[in-house]
């Protein structure tokens, strides 16, 4: 008789890996087959993620609300996991045709739809607009900039962009919008609200109290675990995972953790 196993693994914006594993005994007789092929139940998953704080970063305490929100709504489910965090990019054609599961945190676009499957909501978060002193006293768009870094998805605020007749500027990091809108040299920038709370935080005090919020565009959106549809142990994963994320839900360990790692206050009209 012999015994063979085989191991495979696989990981919101915006944005993971997930592993199973799968033991196949097959038994010989001979050259015949005597003993049927079974399956063991999934106990790991590894998921794989990126930078993008405060919803998820291998800096930040227990990676992030969006890790320990997944990694407990899989423990729920009894399963293991692990998180491997690599550039986006990387991240999201490895989990399509490489090592990992599933990632997250991203949102959801008509072209990811289109090859991964989306779990319920991870949490949920504010698209907001963002402009300096400047804008807000008027004057024409001329020659005015929205600001989105380079990867980020454009198309919530192109509607509003092409009716302004704005420019685009899509330098490297949201940090680099802000620096940018806070010195005059962009108009608008698109954020999350999340996101923009924690770099208006870390910017000098004189900078981020320059920085409003417009509220001509205000879009909520949501977070997602996604798992590729071409592989075939994501349907199972996706039902254990968000069975395992109501479970979080209903007993209050979810807001518990979106409470733990509550960013700093939100400017709203000036910045104390």
């Amino acid at each position: 008789m012999m015994s063979v196993a085989i191991v495979g693994v696989r990981h919101r914006a915006g944005c993971p890996v997930t592993t199973w594993v799968t033991a196949i005994g097959i038994a010989f007789a001979g050259t015949a087959l005597s003993a049927p092929i079974a399956s063991e139940p999934l106990t790991a998953v590894a998921l794989v993620s990126g930078d993008y704080a405060p919803f998820v970063a291998e800096t930040l305490p227990a990676g992030g609300p969006s890790t320990e929100i997944a990694k407990a709504a899989f423990a729920a489910q009894g399963l293991t996991t692990t998180v491997v965090y690599e550039p986006w990019r990387r991240g999201y054609e490895g989990t399509l045709d490489g090592p990992y599961a599933g990632t997250y945190p991203y949102l959801r676009t008509e072209e990811r739809v289109a090859v991964f499957w989306y779990s319920d909501p991870l949490m949920v978060d504010t698209l907001r607009l963002y402009v300096a002193d400047n804008v807000q006293a008027g004057g024409t768009s001329a020659a005015r900039t929205m600001c989105i870094p380079i990867g980020y998805p454009t198309g919530p605020i192109e509607p509003f962009v092409k009716a302004q007749g704005l420019a685009w500027e899509r330098p490297v990091g949201l940090i680099n919008c802000f620096r940018m809108l806070a010195t005059g040299h962009t108009h608008y920038v698109y954020a999350s609200e999340l996101v923009a709370r924690m770099l208006l935080h870390e910017m000098p005090v004189t900078e981020a109290a320059r920085v409003h919020i417009d509220p001509r565009v205000r879009e909520e959106v949501a977070y997602f675990l996604i798992l590729p549809k071409a592989k075939a142990a994501s349907a199972e994963l996706l039902r254990s995972f968000n069975d395992g994320l109501q479970k979080l839900k209903r007993s209050g360990a979810h807001a518990d953790i979106l409470r733990r790692h509550a960013s700093p206050a939100q400017p709203t009209d000036k910045r104390h």
